[in-house]
C-alpha cells in the first residue's frame, strides 16, 4: 500500500485517504496506457478490497470501446452505467486525469479539458481508499 502524493507507484495501486474526500478534495493521476492495452481502473473505495467494499466512484478507460466508463458498486451490485464522451486517452500516451470533488458531483478533466461530471451515488464522507489497477503504468497519484 502507498501514501499519497505517490511518485512512480507500481500497478496495482492503493492508498488510504488520510481524512476521506470531502468538497474540495483533489486527485490528479498522471501515466500512460500500455500500447496494447485494453483498460485500466480507478476507484474512489469504502475500504481497501475491491469488489467487495462499496465503490462509489469507479472510472473505467477502455480505449478500445472508445469509452470511459463512469459507475457505482454498492452492496456488491453495480449501478447504470455513464459512458458518454468517447475516450480522450491513448494507448502508448501519457495523460492526466484530474478529479475534484464539489458538493453533489465529482468533476472529471482529462489531459487539461473538462470531460464529464459524475453526480455521488454514495455519500463522498464514507470513500476511504483510492485504487488503481490494470494496463497503465503511473507516473504520480496526488493532490
Amino acid at each position: 500500500m502507498y501514501s499519497i502524493p505517490a511518485h512512480h507507484p507500481s500497478v496495482p495501486f492503493s492508498s488510504h485517504v488520510p481524512g476521506g474526500i470531502h468538497a474540495g478534495s483533489r486527485l490528479v493521476i498522471r501515466g500512460a496506457m500500455h500500447h496494447s492495452a485494453d483498460r485500466f481502473t480507478i476507484d474512489f473505495q469504502c475500504g481497501p478490497i475491491w469488489g467487495q467494499d462499496d465503490s462509489a466512484f469507479h472510472i473505467s478507460v477502455r480505449p478500445q470501446q472508445g469509452a470511459v466508463v463512469r459507475n457505482t458498486l454498492e452492496n456488491k451490485n453495480w449501478g447504470p452505467e455513464e459512458r458518454y464522451g468517447g475516450c480522450p486517452i491513448v494507448p502508448g500516451h501519457p495523460y492526466e486525469i484530474e478529479i475534484v470533488a464539489g458538493f453533489h458531483r465529482f468533476n472529471v478533466r482529462i489531459n487539461g479539458s473538462h470531460f464529464c461530471e459524475y453526480n455521488h451515488r454514495i455519500p463522498m464522507h464514507r470513500i476511504s481508499y483510492i485504487l488503481i489497477s490494470g494496463d497503465t503504468t503511473l507516473q504520480y497519484v496526488g493532490h
